[in-house]
């Protein structure tokens, strides 16, 4: 999946961290710089950097600045439906 996210997107998404219990997750920025956080690490991530994010780790991504970020998710597992995950705001 091909993600972009403006600083508008991110204020819903900024609170709002998740977990998969069936699924792992890669991440690579194509453009821009993100913040992600996994667990409790905050992980910063520039144009052609990665990051993987396990199974059952919490995370959540954001972006700093003012230009868009474009990512791609890469989704891996058994299961993609939205009752894989669970989220909680903090």
């Amino acid at each position: 999946m091909l993600g972009k996210l403006s600083r508008s997107h991110e204020a819903s998404l900024m609170e709002c961290h998740q977990r998969h219990f069936r699924q792992s997750e890669h991440w690579y920025v194509v453009s821009g710089k993100a913040v992600v956080t996994r667990n409790s690490e905050k992980i910063v991530l520039t144009s052609g950097c990665a990051v993987d994010l396990p199974v059952q780790t919490w995370h959540r991504i954001r972006n700093p600045d003012p230009e868009n970020m474009v990512f791609i998710e890469v989704q891996t597992g058994d299961y993609f439906g939205e009752m894989a995950g669970s989220k909680k705001l903090f």
